[in-house]
């Protein structure tokens, strides 16, 4: 079992459980609202307080996650996997589930800004659209939204990237299919631990009002043919993973790549039968206890 050291601590983060809390009671409210439009027959305020209890729900969701309530078990989408050329290992798949909140928190919204415009169309605009802007002003910024909205959502449909990282006992694997309007351009890399000089946890920063720092591992190394495929944040001499995509837990992850490069006798680990419990990260009650002893940054 690798030790989980906290180089990216899970505090509990108040101000978050506190927003998670008030934007659950909201969706409370609305999924009332929504109650009510179903009794009454409204077509069109069902539609729109769907849109809206699943925009709230899944930011609550969000601000949980934000909060501390994250990664809270091993994801079935860390698995073994057998490779023709590197053999049997350990495949980690990239995040899902955010990808899938965007595209239904996009949707949500949009499907209200459109039912807002039919009610006002059809004499039922204070239905949905807030008391005062309920008239022709009020539906069109509603429509535009939903215009913008379903935009958006195309874009993030037509323009992705599918990452999935395999950890064998030879080196770690990244394939990265570029999805771009319906054609896919693959991208393998194959590193193997004898070329990689240096393990360096950093974080990728980003800013949306305040500063975001999502964890990455760099590996710094050697190997020419590499830099041939690089993507995205990867440079010359250097692969960076990014470890806030993956469904493990950043810390494991980190873990078993310097676990995997220190220790060549031991790499066949990834080739039994468990080795996806390696990744398995400890209970959130002793992560939390452990963070709270690290000066590491969230």
């Amino acid at each position: 079992m690798l030790q989980w050291i906290p180089r990216w601590p899970q505090r509990i983060q108040w101000t978050g459980f506190s927003s998670a809390l008030f934007i659950a009671a909201f969706a409370v409210l609305v999924f009332v609202a929504l109650f009510k439009g179903v009794a009454n027959g409204s077509w069109l305020a069902t539609a729109g307080f769907v849109g809206l209890a699943i925009v709230f729900v899944i930011m609550a969701a969000h601000m949980s996650g934000i909060a501390g309530i994250r990664y809270v078990s091993l994801s079935q989408r860390v698995r073994s996997c057998d490779h023709p050329r590197y053999g049997t290992g350990v495949e980690i798949g990239q995040q899902r589930l955010t990808y899938a909140a965007m595209l239904t928190v996009l949707a949500g919204a949009m499907t209200y800004g459109f039912a807002a415009v039919f009610a006002w169309a059809v004499g039922q605009g204070s239905t949905l659209l807030p008391v005062g802007r309920d008239g022709r002003t009020g539906a069109m910024i509603a429509g535009a939204a939903g215009v913008v909205l379903l935009a958006a959502l195309l874009l993030l449909v037509l323009l992705r990237n599918v990452v999935t990282m395999s950890i064998f006992e030879s080196g770690l694997h990244r394939t990265v299919a570029k999805w771009r309007f319906g054609r896919v351009q693959v991208v393998d890399s194959f590193l193997p631990w004898e070329d990689i000089d240096d393990v360096v946890a950093d974080d990728y920063v980003v800013h949306v009002g305040k500063s975001v720092a999502n964890p990455i591992i760099r590996l710094s190394h050697h190997d020419a043919v590499l830099d041939d495929t690089c993507v995205g944040q990867d440079q010359k001499g250097e692969l960076v993973v990014l470890a806030y995509y993956m469904v493990s837990e950043p810390n494991m992850l980190l873990a078993l790549v310097n676990f995997m490069r220190q220790n060549p006798d031991e790499r066949t680990a990834v080739t039994r039968t468990d080795a996806v419990e390696m990744l398995r990260p400890p209970l959130l009650s002793t992560r939390f206890r452990l963070s709270s002893l690290s000066t590491g940054t969230a």
